[in-house]
């Protein structure tokens, strides 16, 4: 039955209601209805979390105090031939992770968040990750995401403040086993997750959630 036929029947039963009050009682109404448990199968949708691989040929140069990073020919090819290495992570190995703001190929120059804060360091080896992932249009919430290959479902209750006090500079190089969240895309305003620990080679996660 088409929401136009309930208001009319609401209308009916009740002659005081206008469009819009019969409109709101059932949108109203819809609402408790989905809210009523964790998911309903209708409320299901499908998606896939899609992970490219890491970005590591050449070198790169990073100075402490400064948030520019520049990287050799070999890495600014590597770079360019992505569609965009904004909101990915770039560390140099061994180091704590930095979130790239901007990428300047005339300068063959990353931009990151903050400054770098440790030691300079000339032509070293460096990765490039991709672990944020945002949320599909219509999300309200997760219901199962899984790792294809390891054979598991990745874990979706633990929280980033947990994984801040056990693991703060990212280290941990073990597959993801689970979906941390991380902030709101200041676009889109939906949420986004990162995979954790960092992926490091090309993955696509089947999902689902509540749409």
């Amino acid at each position: 039955m088409a929401y136009t036929d309930i208001y009319r029947r609401l209308m009916a039963e009740i002659p005081e209601l206008d469009i819009f009050q019969a409109e709101a009682l059932l949108k109203r109404a819809w609402g408790r209805i989905r809210e009523a448990k964790d998911y309903w199968s209708f409320d299901c949708r499908e998606t896939f979390l899609q992970i490219p691989p890491a970005i590591t040929a050449g070198t790169a140069t990073a100075t402490l105090a400064s948030a520019s990073v520049t990287v050799s020919a070999a890495a600014k090819t590597a770079i360019d031939a992505v569609a965009s290495v904004v909101d990915r992570f770039f560390r140099l190995t061994g180091g704590p992770w930095y979130k790239i703001t901007t990428w300047t190929t005339g300068t063959s120059t990353l931009t990151l968040e903050r400054a770098y804060f440790q030691d300079s360091a000339i032509a070293s080896t460096y990765q490039i990750l991709a672990p944020l992932v945002e949320a599909p249009a219509g999300f309200r919430g997760w219901v199962s995401v899984a790792d294809p290959i390891e054979g598991f479902p990745l874990a979706l209750d633990l929280a980033r403040a947990v994984v801040d006090q056990a693991d703060p500079e990212r280290t941990d190089g073990t597959s993801p086993y689970a979906l941390v969240p991380h902030d709101y895309s200041l676009t889109s305003g939906r949420p986004r997750y990162v995979l954790y620990p960092f992926p490091t080679e090309r993955r696509e996660y089947p999902a689902v959630y509540r749409g």
